[in-house]
């Protein structure tokens, strides 16, 4: 273990000394305790901040050290303040008010990219280690493992130990400390332990409690990804104390735990950070934090318009300052500090992070924010944030300054006052020392008190410079503020609109929503913006209601957060020394309110809270609601100052509306009651909208005319009102606005008082307006009218009768209007008594006098009495209520009824041009002018003439009558008012009495005039006329008489002003003469219509143009030939100069299909002539209409295609002829091609595909066009339309010889091929067809002319460029090569051949088999080695095989070939494809072995140049052959000797067929058979295969071959269900004991395919009948079996063909013989065994024969065996006998004999 360091952790030490037996024990000081710290991580804000405020207000800024240092000054732990506010920039410890020695503060001010905090980027978790394992002896250690993965990489371990007690207590009673040491240590992934530095800790002193130690140790980073181990080791590094004086002790320490700390890269992005790392021991728990900021950055107003400055902020208080004059133009700064509660708001609308800007910006804005939100008026949030940045006082009391005493040690100043100096901490005052030394304290530097005490009498403050003085002082607090700043935190969801207006409240401000903007309005002062008076509001005018007392606050607490004390803080108004005599208090007795001032950290920004609560509640207790129309409801918002002009309220109407108005004179509604004085005003609502106050300087009538012009004249029916010196308008602000019915707005306002606002903030009284003028009296009216007159009395319905009994007598009393007067009271008595305040003469005996009160300045009296007189006096009344001093009096005689009716006045008439003649007069109306005589009129009467007394009915004519009405008209209809007549009208009464004089009136009747304007129009065929009514006409016009000639006169009445009549007269003229007639059938002046009708004009610009098959006529539409011209409906085409009609048709265009009818033949050219007339519509010919005279012409001929010009190239088996394109009129649709004249194609292109089934063929191509084609059938008509031809032959060649002819020499499955391959000719596509295949022919004719049926071997058609077949040609006799002649022969797709391409190809026999090896004979086999021949590969075939024969005995007699027997029985042939061959003689003898190599294509070596070896074989030792025979796949010649025999043959599939090659039979399998192995299949039916007739598998044999099948047998069944199958059963003659049966096959696979081979050898006892037993399968081509007691093998061989291929059976071979083998051994008898000695074999037998014994002993012994004669025996059992028949043990030997 290597330790770096040791760290020395101690306490004070023990006590102890020397001393006799009565010292006193010594306890040592428990002085280790558990040191810890916390580690606390504060969320102060959403970011960015601004930051510590007392750091940024002394000029330090964040990032500076002192910043950071003067800081702590705004940390509070528990309210304390960290850093002392004395302390100065480098404190010391004694500035702080807590240890900070281990203490570590770090900020983050919520920037988004801000770094992490260190050391707070870290996830703590604990994990428990040994913390009840005591480690106590020396080296004792305890070891954590931790699993670090890469996901949570550990950065760094804590680990916890601790010390359970440490002390030792003596035998002298001393209890003392001790130390300890250990070690902590680490590995990773099991390597070395390493101790870090720091991590060998040393511990003095005493505990007998826990004591807890912490030790960080960093942990590397990994070098890769993958999952690590940290091994975390804590071993005590001593033991126990060994002092023998040591009774007792505590020295053991505990590994408790670690804790994983991993790094985690937090920033915590826009969040404003405080990261404290607090020691513990300052604190019992973890501190309460506050801290004094400055908060978010917001943005505010940037550079005004026209250079009207830029606003900054103050950083000490947040203020904006706002530049005298500053205009601002909708341009915003980059976010700052500020404590602006405007612009707060307005953050937190726009803020996407904390506030409302998903909800409120667009979404542009949400992209790039420039700080001006469009749905928000950003300009009512500028003028409100420049009223809350106003500075104001910030004291809280009246008196500006208190006068005291001080006195001063150091630094320390204290104050004390005789009263309450109203003074709190943190205020800001000033001092002047008026006595003793100390210095002066001026405004511009004030200084803060830092402590209150004693009822406010006590303050303290601290001085720049020490002093000791004593003195007086005079104290001033009159320090500025702005007037409303937010300093708060909003750390809690709350209702959005709660919180907005919870904001808004702040600067005394309200949120709304009006003309699609969020705006605010704002308590503040303002001057009146609008006029209401009853002009403009709805007849209920204004309704006022006052609050109710019991609401009204007469002492406000404000509750609010005091920065400089950390506490909550409360000002009161009034002060509780002012409650007595508040004239509220007095009055309605005390009602407290308390409310928290929200955001506020300032005594003065809540004293005026407090103060406006006050002030508005006892103040402003009243509302106004009213309701007024559209103009001003939409002008008016919340919060606006009006002014409210009511006369109920003033006394005085003093406002109305304006009747006409220039910018210096306004005429007024009336102008009743207003006296013009010095010092009046006149306000008016201007256009815009906005109100305007000018001085009066006079008024003359309704005029008032003004000193200085308005801005602009006022509009007509505008608002005005006039402010008199003595009554002034009420003001009051709108707090709500509601839309109401019928386009009206319904307003609520408060009272409203400028003063209020200096009251508040100054402390001035609040100053009063007067409104009403209801204290002063009125003066009495100046005089009184009285005027007599009659009333209609109808006291009801069924009492009405006539007029005559209801005719009464009123009196009727005026008087001017007095100003100032609402009502009036009327006093009247009728003869002569009196009242206490009237003239009246006393007199008793008249009737007592009546009060009335009425509100117009008039009264009646009604029923008076004729004769009687009546007294009338009348006083003014005020709005207060005051009457005037003395009334004004008058009296009346009553005369009574008598008068005529009166004249009608003003008869009229009026015609009715519909009906008739109506009569109008004025009504006899009872006038007060005439004392009302006309009452009883009862009618009127009305005759015909021009004298009333002779005067005639109007209607039926009776003379002196007339018609008598109640109303004042009558109405005659047209048949009594025909003629111009004259009517007269006279009054009569209930007496009958007519008026003096009639009233007359003439009616004039006129005739209509003429018709005006008449218009001729022809539409669809028809001519219209319309005209004009006469210009003039008395009555209506009931129709109009046409007359005209058609056919004789003719005579029509039309209703309308409209005439239509069939256009029959197209080229001629007709005249209509057309009269009015009236209602009254009165006939108007006549008016003659002449109508000219013209004809179409033939049509212009006729073309015509070819499309496919037809011709297109085109033309255009004449001009008309005028406006009466009829319609053209269409046109009709001519063909022969217009005397054949083919069509009518309504376009300009029309369509003829070319074809010998419509362009006929005119000199062998298709020619016609068309015309085209226009066709207009005629009634006559209602369908078709008429076709016009005038017609257009046009000539057209048909010319045909010229011949092309075509050339030619071949293309597969087609000659491909081309040519250009020609065309005719027509273009050509497709092109025929004749051979002479028979028309032998037709080409829809330019092409033609043509068979080269010729050598030259001559052709002409000639264009067809569509009237070509339509003309199918008719000879002459295409002989017409056919294009013109010329004569192209076209030649074939036949193709050239192939090149580069040659062969190459292979095998392939045992067979010899040979491969021909050539270059195919180039085909020439000028001259040659494609090449399709090639003719090839072997022959042995050395010349293609040569060529004979006889000496032609093979000819196959092929289509590749190679040719592969078996060699299956031989070398003859014993010359050395054959030769054969290959012709290719190119054929092209007609099967035309080309000329020929010859290849020889030469092969070579074998060469000379060489010796190789050594051939040798071992036991009875013989060993026979051989080489290869050298093969040359461009002549000779592969070697294929290789036959062994033999002689008996040596010399050249036994090395010839054709004397030499094969070593096959019978007619067999040793063949072997091996150059290696054993063979097995069963007897002894000399041989001589020649070997013959052959190649694939069965060509042998000649005889000369065989392999031959002479070897003498002894006889073979226990060797015995039983059977050896090749087998001929028959029961017959099968050269055994009887009695063995093959029993049976059995074919499935497989063919037998005798090889000529071989001269041996051979079978084929799998191949369709029967049982004896004969073909069931034809040919036919073979290349039929899986086709079926005329759609063969294989059409031939080339097919077969082409398909890769190089077997004529091929393809063969496939599956196993196809399998081939030979079996053959061998009879030996008689049961063999034991032998070995074993098969050779020699196969050969035909085709590529695979082949799936197997044989089986199984074996039976006995003759024919018993039961074979299965052999095991071999799928090589031989099978072995070793049987016992057997006479039968039975050879069993399958081949399944998996892809058509298959095999080839060439020889089999079927050996039966045996090996006998012998086995010898010693063995030791024991007569324990049971059952006997067991031996073991040493060899492997099959079948044992016999087993001798003989016992090794010296007496006699006799040996039993015990054998179990069991296929493939293991051992045998001996048995050792005495002559006494007991078992006995000893040795022995034995010997075995078998198989």
């Amino acid at each position: 273990m290597e330790i770096f360091e040791e760290e020395l952790i101690s306490g004070s030490g023990g006590g102890g000394g020397k001393g006799g037996n009565n010292r006193t024990p010594q306890n040592a000081e428990d002085n280790l305790n558990s040191k810890a710290t916390a580690k606390i991580l504060d969320v102060i804000s959403e970011g960015e901040i601004a930051g510590f405020a007392t750091a940024l207000e002394t000029g330090f800024f964040a990032g500076t050290t002192r910043y950071n240092t003067i800081g702590q000054k705004d940390i509070f732990f528990n309210r304390t303040p960290l850093l002392q506010p004395t302390a100065g920039t480098s404190p010391t410890s004694s500035d702080y008010n807590f240890n900070v020695e281990d203490l570590q503060i770090q900020t983050n001010n919520g920037t988004a990219s801000q770094e992490t905090i260190k050391g707070f980027s870290k996830i703590r978790s604990v994990v428990s280690a040994f913390p009840s394992v005591d480690l106590t002896n020396a080296n004792d250690s305890r070891t954590l493992t931790i699993t670090d993965t890469n996901s949570a990489r550990v950065s760094q371990v804590v680990v916890i130990v601790g010390i359970p007690s440490l002390f030792a207590t003596y035998n002298n009673g001393d209890v003392r400390g001790l130390s300890l040491r250990y070690v902590i240590s680490r590995s990773i992934d099991g390597g070395t332990f390493v101790t870090p530095p720091g991590m060998s800790v040393l511990v003095k002193g005493r505990t007998n409690d826990l004591y807890q130690i912490e030790k960080t140790i960093d942990i590397p980073d990994a070098s890769n990804t993958n999952a690590r181990t940290i091994d975390i080791k804590v071993l005590k590094f001593n033991g126990l104390h060994d002092d023998p004086n040591i009774i007792q002790q505590g020295n053991s320490i505990r590994f408790m735990s670690v804790i994983k700390v991993i790094e985690q890269d937090r920033n915590y992005p826009n969040t404003a950070l405080v990261g404290l790392n607090v020691d513990a021991e300052n604190f019992s728990s973890v501190p309460k934090r506050t801290y004094l900021i400055k908060g978010i950055k917001i943005r505010i107003p940037g550079a005004g318009a026209s250079g009207s400055g830029t606003p900054s902020v103050d950083i000490n208080t947040g203020r904006i300052n706002y530049p005298t004059g500053y205009i601002f133009n909708g341009t915003m700064q980059a976010a700052q500090f500020c404590a602006c509660p405007v612009f707060i708001l307005y953050d937190i609308l726009t803020s996407k992070r904390y506030g409302f800007g998903d909800q409120i910006l667009t979404p542009s804005e949400k992209v790039s924010f420039n700080g001006n939100a469009q749905n928000i008026d950003l300009f009512s949030f500028v003028e409100a944030s420049k009223y809350a940045n106003t500075l104001v006082s910030d004291r809280r009391i009246n008196s500006l300054s208190q006068t005291g005493t001080y006195s001063q040690v150091g630094k320390e100043i204290t104050i004390t006052f005789t009263v309450n100096s109203q003074f709190q901490v943190n205020d800001l005052i000033s001092c002047d020392f008026t006595s003793g030394n100390a210095n002066d304290i001026p405004s511009d530097f004030p200084v803060r008190i830092k402590s209150v005490k004693q009822n406010k009498t006590v303050i303290t403050i601290e001085a720049s410079t020490t002093e000791t003085t004593t003195g007086n002082v005079t104290v001033t607090k009159g320090n500025t503020e702005p007037r409303f700043s937010f300093n708060g935190v909003i750390n809690r969801q709350e209702d959005a609109f709660k919180l907005l207006n919870k904001v808004a409240s702040v600067f005394r401000g309200a949120v709304y929503f009006s003309e699609g903007k969020i705006k605010i309005t704002q308590d503040r002062p303002a001057d009146p913006v609008y006029l209401f008076n009853r002009s403009n509001v709805t007849q209920e005018g204004f309704s006022y209601e006052g609050s109710d007392v019991k609401t009204r606050s007469n002492c406000v607490v404000v509750r609010f957060f005091n920065n400089v004390t950390q506490q909550i803080d409360y000002v009161q108004h009034p002060l509780a020394s002012d409650l007595d005599t508040d004239p509220f208090v007095t009055k309605y007795g005390l009602n407290k309110k308390q409310i928290d001032a929200f955001g506020c950290t300032s005594g003065g920004q809540a004293s005026r809270l407090a103060r406006f609560i006050y002030f508005s509640e006892n103040f402003l207790t009243e509302t106004c609601t009213f309701t007024t129309t559209s103009d001003a409801g939409v002008i008016v918002k919340p919060g606006m100052i009006i002014s409210i002009s009511d006369p109920v309220r003033s006394g005085t109407r003093l406002a109305g509306r304006i009747t006409a108005a220039s910018t210096s004179q306004i005429t007024v509604d009336s102008i009743s009651g207003i006296s013009f004085s010095s010092g009046d005003k006149l306000s008016v609502i201007l256009a815009n909208g906005s109100m305007e106050t000018k001085d009066v300087s006079g008024i003359s009538g309704s005029v008032i005319t003004v000193s200085s012009a308005f801005t602009s004249a006022p509009n007509v029916n505008s608002v005005w009102l006039y402010e008199k010196t003595s009554v002034a308008p009420s003001t009051w602000r709108i707090i709500s606005i509601q839309q109401a019915e019928n386009l009206q707005y319904t307003i609520t306002a408060v009272t409203y008082n400028s003063s209020l606002y200096n009251t508040i903030e100054a402390g001035t009284d609040v100053v009063a307006k007067d409104i009403t003028n209801f204290d002063e009296k009125v003066s009495s009216p100046s005089a009184l009218t009285i005027r007599e007159s009659l009333y209609k009395h109808v006291p009801n319905s069924s009492s009405f009768a006539t007029n005559d009994g209801n005719i009464r007598v009123q009196l009727r009393v005026t008087w001017p209007t007095v100003n100032g007067a609402v009502k009036y009271k009327v006093v009247y008595t009728k003869g002569a008594n009196t009242s206490a305040n009237s003239n009246f003469p006393s007199n008793a005996s008249q009737d007592n006098p009546v009060d009335v009160i009425v509100r117009r300045n008039e009264f009646e009296l009604r029923n008076v009495d004729a004769g009687s007189v009546y007294d009338f006096e009348v006083q003014s009344i005020n709005a207060g209520g005051l009457l005037s001093a003395v009334p004004v009096t008058a009296s009346q005689t009553v005369v009574g009824k008598s008068a005529p009716p009166s004249d009608v006045g003003n008869l009229t008439s009026t015609i009715d041009p519909n009906d008739g003649v109506g009569l109008n007069w004025v009504p006899v109306v009872a006038v007060q002018s005439n004392g009302f005589a006309d009452l009883d009129l009862a009618g009127y009467e009305i005759r015909k003439g021009s004298t009333f007394s002779s005067g005639t009915h109007p209607e039926t004519g009776a003379a002196s009558s007339g018609i008598r009405v109640q109303a004042t008209n009558l109405f005659l209809p047209v048949e009594f008012v025909k003629a111009t007549s004259t009517f007269m009208v006279k009054a009569y009464d209930t007496s009958g009495n007519f008026s003096t004089n009639a009233t007359s009136t003439t009616v004039t009747i006129n005739n209509p005039s003429v018709i005006q304007n008449a218009v001729t129009t022809a539409e669809n065929g028809f001519i219209k006329i319309r005209w004009d009514e006469p210009a003039t006409s008395t009555f209506k016009i009931k129709n109009y008489k046409i007359t005209f000639t058609d056919s004789g006169s003719k005579t029509i009445f039309a209703d309308s002003t409209e005439f239509q009549t069939p256009g029959a007269w197209t080229g001629s003229s007709r005249t209509f003469t057309i009269r009015a007639v009236d209602i009254a059938g009165n006939e108007g002046t006549s008016s003659d219509v002449t109508v000219t009708i013209p004809e179409p004009a033939a049509p212009t610009n006729l073309t015509h143009s070819f499309t496919t098959d037809s011709v297109v006529l085109k033309w255009t539409e004449a001009a008309s030939a005028g406006a009466l011209q009829p319609p053209v409906i269409g046109y009709r085409i001519f063909r022969n100069n217009g005397t054949d009609s083919i069509a009518q048709i309504k376009g300009t265009e029309f369509t003829l299909l070319v074809n010998d009818t419509n362009f006929p033949n005119v000199s062998g050219t298709a020619q016609a002539s068309y015309q085209v007339a226009a066709v207009y519509a005629d009634p006559a010919f209602p369908t078709d209409g008429r076709a016009s005279t005038n017609q257009a012409t046009r000539t057209i001929s048909i010319s045909v295609a010229s011949a092309p010009t075509p050339s030619f190239s071949f293309e597969l088996d087609f000659a491909i002829v081309k040519w250009n394109e020609v065309n005719g009129s027509l273009p050509t649709i497709r092109y025929g091609i004749f051979e002479g004249s028979t028309l032998i194609g037709e080409a829809d292109s330019r092409e033609f595909r043509l068979k080269a089934n010729f050598t030259t063929k001559t052709i002409q191509i000639k264009a067809l066009s569509a009237a070509y084609i339509n003309s199918v059938g008719d000879t002459a008509a295409q002989a017409l339309f056919i294009g013109t031809g010329s004569n192209f032959t076209i030649t074939r060649q036949n193709l050239s010889a192939p090149s580069s002819g040659s062969f190459v020499l292979g095998s392939e499955g045992g067979l010899g091929f040979v491969t021909s391959s050539w270059t195919p000719p180039v085909v020439n596509s000028n001259n040659n067809l494609d090449l399709k295949d090639f003719k090839i022919i072997r022959s042995s004719s050395a010349t293609f002319a040569g060529i004979t049926t006889g000496n032609t071997e093979l000819t196959v058609i092929q289509d590749t460029e190679s040719f592969k077949e078996e060699v299956s040609w031989k070398v003859t006799g014993q010359n050395d090569s054959i030769s054969k002649y290959y012709y290719i022969i190119p054929r092209d797709l007609l099967n035309n051949e080309g000329t020929a391409l010859k290849i020889e190809v030469e092969i070579f026999r074998p060469g000379t088999v060489p010796t190789s090896g050594t051939s040798e004979v071992i036991d009875n086999n013989v060993l026979l080695r051989w080489g290869e021949p050298t093969v040359n590969a461009t002549n000779q075939l592969k070697i294929d095989h290789y036959e062994i024969r033999k002689h008996t005995g040596s010399g050249a007699s036994s090395q010839v070939w054709s004397t030499s027997s094969p070593i096959g029985k019978g007619a067999g042939e040793t063949i072997t494809d091996s150059r290696f061959s054993v063979i097995f003689e069963t007897v002894a003898g000399t041989f001589t072995y020649l070997i013959k190599a052959y190649d694939t294509a069965g060509n042998e070596t000649k005889d000369s140049q065989i392999f031959f070896v002479t070897l003498s074989v002894s006889q073979p030792p226990d060797f015995v052959l039983n059977a050896d025979y090749d087998s001929v796949f028959s029961t017959s010649g099968t050269g055994l000797t009887s009695p063995q025999e093959v029993d049976s043959v059995a074919f499935t599939n497989c063919l037998k067929v005798f090889d000529v090659a071989l001269n041996k039979n051979v079978i084929y399998l799998p191949v369709l058979t029967n049982s004896s192995g004969v073909g069931t299949q034809t040919w036919a039916q073979h290349f039929i295969g899986t086709g079926s007739v005329g759609s063969e598998q294989f059409v031939n044999i080339t097919a077969a071959i082409n398909a890769g099948l190089t077997d004529y047998l091929e393809p063969a069944p496939i599956g196993d269900a196809n399998k081939g199958i030979y079996q053959e059963v061998f009879d030996f003659g008689a049961n063999l004991a034991s032998s070995k049966v074993s098969s050779l096959a020699t196969f050969a696979n035909q085709g590529s395919g695979t082949v799936n081979q197997s044989q089986r050898l199984d074996l039976a006892s006995g003759g024919s009948g018993g039961t074979f037993s299965d052999g095991t399968e071999s799928n090589s081509n031989s099978a072995q079996r070793f049987g016992t007691a057997f006479q039968r093998v039975r050879y069993k061989t399958t081949a399944t063909s998996t892809g058509g291929s298959l095999t080839k059976i060439s020889n089999l071979n079927l050996k039966i013989d045996v090996k006998i083998k012998n086995d010898t051994g010693i063995g030791t008898g024991n007569a324990s065994d049971s059952g006997g000695t067991t031996v073991n074999f040493n060899v492997t037998f099959v079948d044992v024969q016999g087993i001798a014994v003989t016992p090794n002993t010296t007496s006699a012994v006799i040996a039993v065996v015990d054998f179990q004669d069991v296929p493939n025996p293991t051992s045998f059992k001996v048995l050792l006998y005495n002559t006494s028949g007991v078992r006995v043990s000893g040795n022995f030997t034995w010997q075995c004999r078998g198989t």
